[in-house]
């Protein structure tokens, strides 16, 4: 086997992966389209996390390495009324929220795959959970699908099937077997899980 001394140092092999952005690059202005457009780029971790998976398991036939997804997200221009110096802060959407929770359920599908999955940034910057300003500290969209999540770490995910259509001149198509369900000990049920379709 290829490098096995080397192999056996390691923890994990980092994978890095923004879905970007669509049309003029603006977090809060998209068309219908582009808001599936990006949902369909951010689906796309997951033929990365298996494509990734595959070929480690070239080099790794005992699997001691695990995939470490330490930037992912999506990826705007910064806002031009954020003061300068924020490296591409912008306000998040409800499109960014699912970004984060298409991204979630994929790491939950493999986490005997995935060690380690991080948000591009924390900060005042890309696919922040925090925007803060002097005095001033806000949640975005996306800390609150971290918090949604949150309650179930740890806990036993049931493979749920379902069907979906296609949106309306879209491609995007969400994949089957999205882990929606956890279930704890001696608690009730907790659903939750990011949605594909448009808010109305």
């Amino acid at each position: 086997m290829k490098g096995g001394r080397q192999i056996a140092k390691l923890y994990g092999w980092g994978l890095h992966y923004y879905c970007g952005s669509t049309g003029q690059q603006i977090a809060n202005e998209y068309t219908e389209n582009e808001w599936y457009d990006l949902l369909e780029r951010a689906n796309r971790m997951e033929t990365l996390v298996e494509d990734h998976w595959q070929v480690m398991g070239e080099f790794d036939r005992e699997r001691r390495v695990k995939l470490c997804v330490d930037e992912w997200g999506a990826w705007h221009k910064q806002d031009p009324d954020v003061p300068p110096g924020y490296l591409y802060a912008y306000a998040g959407t409800l499109r960014d929220a699912l970004v984060s929770a298409i991204n979630l359920d994929i790491f939950q599908r493999h986490a005997d795959k995935v060690a380690m999955a991080n948000p591009a940034q924390l900060v005042n910057t890309i696919h922040s959970l925090f925007h803060t300003y002097e005095d001033k500290f806000i949640l975005t969209p996306n800390y609150h699908v971290f918090e949604m999540y949150m309650p179930h770490a740890g806990a036993t995910a049931v493979r749920t099937e379902f069907i979906s259509p296609k949106g309306a001149q879209s491609s995007f198509r969400p994949r089957s077997g999205l882990h929606v369900l956890t279930l704890r000990r001696k608690k009730r049920p907790r659903v939750s899980g990011g949605s594909a379709g448009r808010l109305r």
